[in-house]
């Protein structure tokens, strides 16, 4: 019989809740600390059935990974899905802030004896790693997309000016003869207003055609998701879209559960 996992925000406490039903009976777990998943991963309400996607395991060992509402987001390999089938490599996260949950982790949940309780054995360490660094790529990120969206919203701008400066040049030539401005005057001033327009237009065109926006947005997010990583060395998973204030209020890895300190 498939096994369906339903995986969201714990309502209460804001941690992540696994939630499985075994031989009829609802079987709940949570992971995080309290606050650690942001705002923009739906809840989880297993009496209810609503969560922010499930994972439908079947007796074979597949797995169907499904985002259950048109408002969620859920990413596999940092593309966006609706439903996809996976395995338990699979890079998934959850929200428009990209926030990243350990597949392994959670089947190991799902799968682990009746009574044994989640989460690290206390005779297991858990060791701490600085995140200060991780600031400085979150900025430099931050810095670069939002400089490139905004010459993206210039050139736009710069395009968009064509129709009104022809607009401009018939008011014009109508406003000179208006008021009693000689014919060729008039026409000057209206044709100075059309040659300017062009000139605008086929500016705005050669931005467009020499325009790299594209790939620099996909060099900047290369980059960014090479050095926004977990710093423990036997990690190094991507810490996802999410900005660095929600990384330290999150204290810990979601892969390796290490402590974040900002030492």
């Amino acid at each position: 019989m498939d096994k369906i996992i339903l995986i969201g925000k714990e309502p209460e406490k804001g941690r992540l809740l696994i939630s499985t039903s075994v031989n009829g009976k609802t079987v709940n777990a949570t992971l995080g600390d309290p606050g650690s998943v942001p705002s923009c991963v739906s809840r989880c309400r297993p009496a209810e059935g609503i969560a922010h996607c499930k994972i439908v395991l079947s007796d074979n060992g597949d797995m169907v990974l499904t985002n259950l509402k048109p408002e969620n987001v859920t990413y596999v390999n940092g593309r966006e899905i609706i439903s996809k089938k996976i395995t338990s490599d699979a890079d998934v996260s959850l929200g428009k802030l990209k926030y990243p949950i350990n597949i392994k982790e959670i089947l190991s949940i799902v799968n682990r004896p009746a009574g044994q309780p989640a989460g690290v054995k206390p005779s297991q360490k858990v060791n701490e790693y600085s995140i200060r660094p991780l600031k400085a790529v979150w900025d430099t990120y931050h810095d670069e997309m939002f400089n490139l969206q905004k010459r993206q919203k210039n050139q736009a701008l710069v395009k968009g000016l064509y129709m009104p400066l022809t607009i401009l040049s018939s008011i014009a030539g109508i406003a000179a003869r208006h008021i009693g401005l000689d014919d060729s005057i008039a026409s000057g001033i209206s044709y100075l207003m059309y040659a300017t327009a062009a000139f605008v237009l086929f500016y705005g065109l050669y931005k467009s055609f020499t325009d790299k926006s594209l790939e620099e947005k996909e060099q900047i997010s290369e980059k960014f998701q090479n050095d926004y990583v977990c710093p423990n060395p036997e990690c190094r998973h991507f810490m996802g879209n999410q900005p660095y204030k929600i990384l330290r209020q999150n204290s810990s890895c979601p892969y390796c559960k290490c402590k974040f300190n900002e030492k």
